[in-house]
């Protein structure tokens, strides 16, 4: 098995619920997201929403599926469902700094299949989680304009 531990976070000249706001637009994710190549969401319940992204990278496709527990312009935690790791939990936070700012921050724990045929989906995995923040940051930039930074 090989784990990554993932705790970035970034503050940015947009609100709270902005920025949640895009981390819950899961259909969109393909439009800026490394390796995305669609993403959807399968079932919406209350404050849960199950979500499946698929990735595509030198001809193979790898997909995950999460649940995704609400807590609307605060956190968002994930667990995975099923899909081509062997675990994977993690929380979105969003901390209001006041003046429109607010700290967007990802904690994600995946553990990877270890072994030759894993090797090419843990480099997408990997890469996904070393850049997710700075991908919704930069979505943002693309959907609310550059802001005050």
């Amino acid at each position: 098995m090989v784990r990554k531990l993932i705790n970035k976070s970034s503050i940015v000249s947009y609100s709270c619920e902005e920025m949640y706001s895009l981390v819950c637009d899961i259909p969109n994710y393909h439009l800026f997201l490394p390796y995305c190549s669609s993403a959807s969401i399968l079932n919406q319940e209350d404050d849960v929403v199950h979500g499946e992204m698929i990735f595509s990278y030198l001809g193979f496709t790898y997909s995950l599926v999460t649940k995704n527990t609400m807590r609307p312009y605060e956190s968002i935690d994930l667990c995975l469902v099923k899909g081509d790791v062997q675990a994977l939990d993690g929380r979105w936070e969003f901390k209001d700094l006041g003046d429109g700012r607010c700290q967007v921050s990802l904690i994600l724990d995946v553990a990877m299949h270890d072994g030759l045929l894993y090797r090419m989906y843990n480099r997408v995995i990997d890469k996904l989680a070393d850049t997710m923040v700075d991908c919704f940051v930069n979505r943002a930039y693309q959907v609310y304009g550059y802001g005050d930074d």
